[in-house]
């Protein structure tokens, strides 16, 4: 088929062709079989192409998208995350509980007049040996 043909019919397609061409294409196909099987080809191909293209292809349509795909990967982190530590933190809090009770049960042996603090974190007071047994 000839490149000219070709291309008045992708412009007859797009409804840009001038009224003498239109006229050239039209006297074409009806002399030309082969032609007209070719247009009845193009013409089903543009009417696929116009049922399966989305209508709401608005400016900026690429960065909404990208933005909705990187909104959703941080929501399904957080997600995630806060799905394998949630029951993570009740059981952190009664360990945590659990060892402070303990070393208020025995703040004897660390001073009996250690702070609440120094009692909880099991923190041994700073002495004089100790003092010198850091520096050493």
């Amino acid at each position: 088929m000839n490149t000219d043909y070709r291309e008045m019919m992708l412009r007859a397609l797009e409804g840009t062709l001038d009224p003498a061409e239109s006229d050239a294409l039209e006297a074409a196909l009806a002399r030309d079989a082969a032609l007209c099987g070719e247009w009845k080809n193009l013409e089903r191909l543009q009417a696929r192409l116009t049922e399966g293209r989305a209508q709401s292809f608005n400016p900026f349509f690429a960065a909404r998208v990208t933005q909705r795909i990187h909104t959703r990967q941080r929501e399904n982190l957080t997600e995630g995350l806060m799905w394998i530590f949630k029951p993570l933190v009740s059981a952190v809090a009664v360990v945590a509980l659990f060892i402070a009770l303990n070393n208020w049960n025995e703040r004897a042996s660390i001073d009996e007049e250690a702070s609440v603090l120094e009692a909880v974190f099991a923190v041994e007071p700073v002495s004089l040996d100790a003092a010198y047994a850091m520096e050493q």
